[in-house]
C-alpha cells in the first residue's frame, strides 16, 4: 500500500494501521517528520519502544530478551529479505525501514506496494497542494483564519522542503497579528545563501568562519544550513561513480558540478562512515536544541571540511 506522506502528517491516528513501514524518496526532512510521526503514534497508542536494528535476527534476539513491544527501526535495507515481512504477520512488533532512493531499494518498494499489511511512503519536495494541506491543518489546530491573499502568499513563497515550510508556519502563527508585511518579513528573511557555505569547504578555515558567521544568525538559518549541506554530502556518499554523481546533481547547481566531483574523489569508505557519523551526532544536539548556538553549526562545518579535506 502507498500513502501519502503529508496525510500521515495531518492525520496520525490513520498512520498506524499498518505493522510495516517503508520511509523513502529524496526529501529527507520530510522523511525524518513522517519517522517521527509513526513513532509518535504508536507510543501514544501503548507502551512501546524504539530501538534501531541492522537485521532480523537482532530483532529476534530482542524478543527473547525482553519481550517487549517494539519499534524497530533498519537504517539500510542491506539484510533484509523481499519475503521478511511475510513472516511477522502474527507479531505485535512495528518496522520501519527509512532508506533514501536506490535502484537497490526497487524490489523490495514492490513488495510494499503489493503487501497488505505494509505501507510505503515516498518523500519528495513538497508542492503547494500539499502546502495547502499543512496550512489548513496549522490553522485549524490554532483556530485561525487568514486572509485570502496572506494564505495564497505562503503557499507560493516559502520552501519546498518540509522542515523549513514547518518551521516557517510555526513561526508565523506565533504572530498575535498576522499581517501581509509581517509575513513578507518572515518568509524573506535573509538565509538565503546559508548553504553557499559549503562550496566554500576547500578555503581556509578563517574564510569559512567568516561567512559562516555572516550567514547563520539564528535557528532557522542554522536547520536550513544543516540539512541543505546534509543534502548536498548525500548525494556524494551514495553515488558509486562519478557518471551517477553527474546525473544526481540538480540543474540549478549545475555550476557547482567540479566541486562534488572533487570532493566524490577525496571519499572513501572510512570518510563516508566519519561523515554519516557527524550528521548522526549533529541531527541529534539540533533536535534537542532550545536556543540558538552558533558554535554548534561552526563545529559541525569546521569538522565537515577536516572529514573531507585530510
Amino acid at each position: 500500500m502507498k500513502v501519502d506522506p503529508i496525510e500521515i502528517i495531518i492525520n496520525e491516528k490513520n498512520s498506524l494501521n499498518y505493522q510495516s513501514y517503508f520511509i523513502s524518496g529524496n526529501e529527507y526532512t520530510l522523511m525524518k517528520r513522517v519517522q517521527e510521526t509513526i513513532i509518535s503514534g504508536f507510543k501514544k497508542k501503548d507502551k512501546y519502544i524504539v530501538r534501531k536494528v541492522d537485521s532480523l535476527e537482532a530483532v529476534n534476539v530482542s524478543e527473547n530478551l525482553f519481550n517487549e513491544k517494539t519499534i524497530n527501526v533498519f537504517e539500510s535495507t542491506k539484510s533484509i529479505e523481499k519475503n521478511l515481512f511475510k513472516s511477522l504477520d502474527a507479531k505485535e512488533n512495528i518496522f520501519i525501514i527509512f532508506s533514501e532512493n536506490s535502484p537497490k531499494n526497487k524490489v523490495l518498494k514492490n513488495v510494499f506496494l503489493n503487501e497488505r499489511n505494509c505501507c510505503l511512503v515516498d518523500c519528495y519536495e513538497i508542492n503547494e497542494k500539499n502546502k495547502e494541506k499543512v496550512l489548513n491543518y496549522y490553522l485549524n489546530k490554532n483556530n485561525l483564519v487568514l486572509d485570502k491573499e496572506i494564505f495564497l502568499y505562503i503557499l507560493q513563497n516559502t520552501d519546498n522542503r518540509f522542515a523549513f515550510f514547518e518551521q516557517c508556519l510555526n513561526n508565523i502563527i506565533s504572530i498575535k497579528n498576522i499581517n501581509l508585511d509581517v509575513v513578507n518579513k518572515l518568509i524573506t528573511q535573509d538565509v538565503e545563501g546559508v548553504d553557499r557555505v559549503f562550496f566554500e569547504i576547500f578555503k581556509n578555515n578563517e574564510s569559512l568562519i567568516f561567512s559562516y558567521s555572516k550567514k547563520v544568525i539564528d535557528n532557522q538559518g542554522l536547520n536550513k544550513f544543516y540539512y541543505s549541506i546534509r543534502n548536498y554530502c548525500q548525494l556524494v556518499i551514495e553515488s558509486e561513480t562519478i557518471s551517477e554523481l553527474e546525473n544526481k546533481i540538480p540543474i540549478y547547481l549545475f555550476k557547482e558540478k567540479p566541486l562534488f566531483i572533487k570532493i566524490f574523489k577525496k571519499l572513501d569508505k572510512e570518510k563516508k562512515r566519519g561523515l554519516l557519523n557527524l550528521f548522526h551526532d549533529t541531527e541529534i544536539k539540533l533536535r534537542t536544541l532550545n536556543e540558538f548556538q552558533n558554535i554548534l553549526g561552526l563545529r559541525f562545518l569546521l569538522n565537515l571540511k577536516k572529514i573531507i579535506v585530510s
